[in-house]
């Protein structure tokens, strides 16, 4: 079992600069805060399909003209990065300034900001945005671009801006202006962001009591946890050792039975999960063998996600 951590994911929150300063990366995370966008509708609503491969949410954008770029909606990313592809390749002609990236493991990696990057999904357009590319030789997750089942991540340039309904009943990514009236079936529970990124509590119980943790939500991660904590319940009782990767090379971890995970209102029994052993990992990460089990809305200025049990939610793990 590998749960690999696909998820540029807190990859920026380590970010190390080389060929520019720190400052200039915090500038542009502040910059694509303030990028606009325009709707071609005037509910300020659209509804595009997506599919689930390896866990993982993939819908289909336009990026600079190019369209049907396959792309992962990964709220533990906080900037949108390309992988070199087919699709994406004619964008390192303009590629402008190098950056080393850092993630679950503890090796640093290449990539390179691509700016004035306009996006498309749906009837919505952002335009303006800084965002970041990965060559095939540089990419720590895929070996060759014949494996690269995806040309790149969008992380908080959509979260952040939009009010996100991922349902899986219906294959549907809806993105709002605003908060339409919550339908009655879902549950709230808070958020609190940080960086751009979204946290939220959760309860761990097993034989060996009970234990609450923040962890990171992250859409892109796969596995249900990735737990760094180092107590006997959120350890549960080990299976064998693996590990995980990302962008930052490869963490060892154990994988464990953890027990029953609380999220809000819910309770899922019998979850699985990956426990850090080296310490390189400092970061709880809910990934997707979790947020899977739900219909969901994301609300980031509100800091509320509301949940709705979906029929993934009774899946053993």
């Amino acid at each position: 079992m590998k749960l690999s951590m696909l998820s540029i994911c807190a990859v920026l929150i380590s970010l190390l600069m080389s060929g520019c300063s720190a400052i200039d990366a915090l500038q542009f995370l502040y910059n694509n805060k303030m990028a606009s966008h325009t709707w071609q509708t005037k509910t300020k609503q659209t509804s595009i399909p997506f599919e689930v491969l390896n866990q993982q949410v993939i819908a289909e954008v336009t990026v600079n003209g190019t369209k049907n770029p396959r792309m992962v909606l990964d709220t533990g990313a906080q900037a949108t990065v390309f992988f070199e592809t087919d699709k994406t390749k004619s964008f390192i002609n303009s590629l402008d300034g190098k950056l080393s990236i850092g993630g679950v493991g503890d090796k640093s990696g290449d990539a390179y900001f691509l700016k004035n990057t306009d996006l498309s999904i749906g009837s919505v357009a952002i335009s303006g945005l800084t965002t970041i590319f990965i060559k095939e030789e540089d990419n720590p997750m895929f070996a060759s671009q014949e494996v690269t089942y995806v040309d790149g991540v969008i992380g908080s340039d959509l979260f952040t801006r939009f009010v996100t309904d991922i349902n899986f009943t219906k294959r549907t990514i809806t993105l709002a202006e605003t908060m339409e009236k919550l339908p009655s079936e879902y549950q709230r529970t808070s958020l609190e962001i940080k960086g751009s990124l979204p946290y939220l509590d959760i309860e761990i119980e097993n034989e060996h009591g009970s234990a609450k943790l923040p962890v990171l939500f992250d859409s892109g991660g796969i596995g249900s946890l990735h737990i760094s904590s180092n107590t006997s319940v959120t350890k549960g009782e080990m299976l064998y050792q693996s590990f995980s990767s990302g962008v930052g090379g490869k963490s060892n971890i154990t994988v464990n039975h953890l027990g029953t995970v609380i999220v809000g209102d819910f309770q899922i029994p019998a979850i699985i999960g990956g426990v850090s052993e080296n310490g390189t990992s400092k970061t709880n990460i809910m990934g997707t063998g979790l947020i899977n089990r739900f219909n969901m809305i994301l609300d980031y200025a509100s800091e509320k996600v509301f949940l709705s049990a979906n029929e993934n939610f009774a899946t053993p793990d």
